[in-house]
């Protein structure tokens, strides 16, 4: 075990150098994240401000940097600054559109 390995399991952390290369749901999200993805096919990034719920049902709150338009028809608009839904382990919404495409899709940067 690595001196650094070590710091991190004493201090209740994982050791964070091995999980680039760890499948996208190894590496939680925690609240004050910075993450971007897709919202109804809208780009966005933001931060996490809630989090609850198991790994693979998990309930997440994101405040966007800026807001994004919630309705898809060009006669009207709905513009959001937050977005709450319910994420999988690979962090896509279980809800999909009429496209078959999960409504959010969330990862970590932003």
């Amino acid at each position: 075990m690595a001196i650094d390995e070590a710091k991190a399991l004493r201090a209740g952390r994982e050791h964070t150098s091995c999980l680039p290369h760890a499948p996208q749901s190894a590496r939680a999200l925690a609240l004050g994240d910075r993450v971007k993805g897709e919202y109804l096919g809208q780009a966005f990034t933001g931060r996490v401000i809630g989090l609850s719920g198991p790994v693979g049902h998990r309930r997440i709150e994101i405040r966007l940097n800026q807001p994004v338009d919630a309705v898809r028809f060009a006669s009207f608009s709905n513009l959001c600054r937050q977005l709450v839904a319910t994420i999988d382990e690979d962090r896509r919404s279980l809800w999909q559109t009429s496209d078959g495409k999960p409504q959010l899709l969330v990862v970590r940067g932003g």
